[in-house]
């Protein structure tokens, strides 16, 4: 799970400077505030599950540190459309998004490869 965390952040530091790059400053930030959004309360519920490895506990403690992580990424969200008012929300979505699906691209290519 820990690795999923890791190409998350990777993803994220990797495109922000193509960003920056090509469209400026402010979809950069965008994109990176998107990305650690969702990325960010990843590690948090990651960490919840690593703590909690009974097999008879793991259902309840899913379903906890996904709630948390759901909070979490909201809370991050609402915090980053108030304190960063240039935020290009297009932008700051396709980050989230691309942080948020990468476990399904990653998963899909490894276990539907050549199918």
């Amino acid at each position: 799970m820990w690795s999923l965390v890791y190409w998350q952040f990777a993803l994220v530091a990797g495109l922000t400077p193509f960003v920056w790059l090509f469209w400026g400053v402010v979809p950069a930030v965008s994109l990176l505030l998107g990305g650690l959004s969702y990325a960010l309360p990843t590690v948090c519920s990651v960490a919840v599950l690593s703590l909690f490895r009974q097999p008879e506990k793991t259902g309840t403690v899913f379903l906890i540190s996904e709630g948390l992580k759901t909070a979490l990424a909201l809370i991050l969200i609402v915090l980053s459309l108030l304190l960063y008012r240039e935020l290009d929300f297009p932008v700051y979505l396709l980050g989230f998004l691309l942080s948020s699906h990468l476990v399904f691209l990653l998963f899909l290519r490894i276990h539907r490869y050549g199918k």
